[in-house]
């Protein structure tokens, strides 16, 4: 009997070396792999050559893209002679499909919404269509009519900056609200009250998805409501809404007002004001409209005055937008640290240091080349070598 607790107890003692001795090892194997992810790290923070980013780069053949004598053509016709297409009537048929065919070259290879509004196949598509058409004319064709039926064809294109001749094909939706009637939500859904009784909102425009017509808001008192909305191409007056409370049913018609245009039309963009000690930013555009205006250099001070307050408001609504360096410094300026945006960024430069509609300050020369990149930040590096 003792000889055999002698043997168990050995055994438990080796057994509990193994274990031991695995850990060392597997802690020391660590440790080891920590310093491969701190040299690692060092080499990925290092400084980038010309070498790492090619790997990143697709380059192109030189046929691809829009020739050089297109360019050269475009750029000198347009300086010398700017209101050209206005003097003419019509347009021979071949001259007309070699503008359509330039015109889709230029949108492939210069318009920042290509890729985002349809594919390339729906792109040829549209082409090869509009061409078609063309050619079921006579030998010339009429320059409005052109231009109809480029905008026909091309009013997908939802994008406010893109314009044919002046017309934009985008589609122009109004909202439509009331806010004389205010609504509340429990479990059951949305309702108004009647003294105590509640009437559940059932339909609105004989539509069972009620959310789609009621907007989130706040009433006089600044507490959270909501109100009938309504963002449509259409125009209303009034909305038909069906109300039930138990078994009861109410139909109704409920008066809707068009809201007019937020955005600001002031000759001053940006105002400080305090109400109840807490100030109140207010910023009306991004650029300045002159050399007397200094509205973004202001807005740009004013992160510093609020920067320690426990409460501020900046209030940016109707904002029509401009340059992004005041955002990024005044953020810079209320934190305290830099800004660095990250974005990703397409590239396609050709061959003749010409880019459509306007003219490139620095270009890579020899190749054409397309480089994506996820930071501004290297991209400038790289164009400074």
């Amino acid at each position: 009997m003792k000889k055999r607790i002698e043997n168990l107890l050995l055994a438990l003692l080796f057994l509990i070396v193994l274990v031991s001795e695995a850990f060392l090892t597997k802690d020391k194997q660590c440790l080891d792999d920590l310093f491969i992810l701190h040299n690692t790290k060092e080499n990925m923070s290092g400084p980038i050559h010309e070498s790492d980013v090619e790997q990143y780069m697709t380059h192109l053949n030189n046929e691809l893209g829009i020739p050089e004598q297109k360019l050269k053509y475009i750029t000198s016709t347009l300086t010398q002679y700017p209101n050209l297409g206005k003097n003419i009537e019509s347009i021979q048929e071949e001259a007309v499909i070699e503008d359509v065919e330039f015109l889709f070259d230029v949108l492939k290879y210069s318009y920042a919404g290509y890729s985002y509004f349809a594919t390339e196949d729906v792109w040829k598509d549209l082409e090869n269509r509009i061409i078609s058409s063309i050619k079921m004319h006579d030998t010339t064709m009429n320059r409005d009519e052109l231009i109809q039926m480029l905008c026909t064809n091309l009013n997908f294109i939802q994008d406010s900056h893109f314009k044919i001749c002046g017309y934009s094909p985008i589609v122009r939706s109004h909202f439509y609200y009331n806010d004389t009637i205010e609504i509340e939500k429990d479990s059951r859904g949305y309702y108004v009250k009647d003294n105590r009784q509640k009437w559940y909102i059932q339909s609105i425009e004989n539509n069972e998805n009620v959310e789609y017509y009621i907007k989130p808001s706040l009433n006089a008192e600044g507490k959270l409501c909501y109100y009938l909305g309504l963002l449509d191409t259409q125009s209303h007056t009034h909305l038909n809404v069906v109300f039930q409370s138990n078994s009861k049913e109410y139909k109704t018609t409920i008066k809707v007002s068009r809201s007019e245009s937020q955005i600001n039309k002031n000759e001053k963009a940006y105002t400080y004001k305090m109400a109840n000690n807490i100030p109140i930013i207010t910023m009306g555009r991004m650029y300045n409209k002159n050399a007397e205006d200094h509205s973004v250099e202001e807005f740009v001070e004013s992160a510093k005055k609020i920067s320690n307050q426990e409460l501020a408001i900046l209030d940016l609504r109707g904002n029509t937008g401009g340059q992004s360096w005041g955002a990024n410094v005044w953020f810079q300026n209320f934190t305290g640290d830099p800004q660095i945006p990250q974005f990703s960024t397409l590239k396609l430069w050709s061959n003749s240091k010409r880019e459509l509609p306007f003219p490139s300050r620095r270009t890579l020369g020899g190749k054409s080349r397309i480089i994506c990149c996820k930071s501004y930040r290297k991209l400038l590096d790289f164009y400074r070598r």
